[in-house]
């Protein structure tokens, strides 16, 4: 019972989440400008680019570009959501768009805690 319960609130909070996401989006974007400019900044006075910082930069730019598809599907499936209504291609097709977007936004946020080098 609680996994229908779990289910469906995926789909419920979507109309939230998916507006949360793109917000979230623009914060990691900004956020990955400002360390590439302190990285430009350091690699100009001859300093080396830490590994992790690369890292840090190559996950946020994977993680920029899935979710700007997710944010730009978004829509179609809000639109599929409530025209289909809860038929069960639809559902599942909202449940598995839901859980994504919740996902994604946790880790978004996990990532831009990581996010602040002293160096």
């Amino acid at each position: 019972m609680d996994s229908i319960a779990g289910h469906a609130n995926y789909i419920c909070k979507l109309k939230q989440t998916l507006p949360t996401l793109s917000a979230a989006l623009q914060e990691l974007r900004a956020q990955r400008n400002d360390v590439q400019r302190q990285v430009a900044v350091a690699e100009q006075r001859l300093l080396k680019r830490l590994e992790r910082v690369q890292l840090w930069l190559s996950k946020a730019e994977t993680m920029i570009i899935e979710a700007e598809r997710v944010v730009e599907d978004g829509p179609q499936q809000m639109n599929n959501l409530f025209l289909g209504g809860c038929a069960s291609k639809s559902c599942l097709s909202s449940y598995k768009f839901g859980k994504k977007v919740a996902k994604m936004l946790q880790e978004i946020n996990d990532h831009m805690s990581k996010g602040a080098f002293e160096k």
